[in-house]
């Protein structure tokens, strides 16, 4: 019974695994990107005004104490977001790793693989045995 050896569809996404990581570098470094400036806006969300009008410095704390909340609320969702794509990135095998890890053994234990190998090999011998012997001739 002769199994296929890695399915078109493996191989397909065994080959885009360096795509995929290039894309969750790229959004994690706009991700922290984003973190960094959105707390250096909530940092200068803290700062109390320094108007001379009472009426008006009310007005401002309060714009800046919602677009804090604002500002906390999405930080709280993208940090937690990152640490996972952080996870997920180290988790996820490159292009190379995943060959050796399914690819390569799904090869190696083939038993057509192994015999065309047998073959290969000695026909490799052959040559280098008919390639000695007219040196020696010399």
């Amino acid at each position: 019974m002769e199994t296929e050896l890695i399915s078109p569809w493996t191989l397909y996404w065994i080959l885009r695994l360096d795509t995929i990581h290039g894309i969750m570098i790229t959004v994690q470094i706009f991700g922290y990107i984003a973190i960094g400036i959105g707390a250096i806006c909530l940092a200068v969300c803290q700062v109390p005004s320094s108007q001379r009008d009472e009426k008006e410095r009310e007005k401002e704390d309060i714009s800046n104490k919602t677009l804090a909340r604002v500002i906390s609320r999405k930080l709280n969702i993208c940090f937690p977001l990152l640490i996972f794509i952080s996870v997920v990135y180290v988790l996820t095998p490159t292009t190379r790793q995943a060959a050796v890890i399914y690819a390569l053994p799904a090869l190696v234990n083939n038993q057509q693989m192994q015999s065309e190998a047998g073959e290969v090999y000695s026909l490799r011998k052959q040559w280098f045995t008919e390639q000695v012997e007219p040196n020696k001739e010399n």
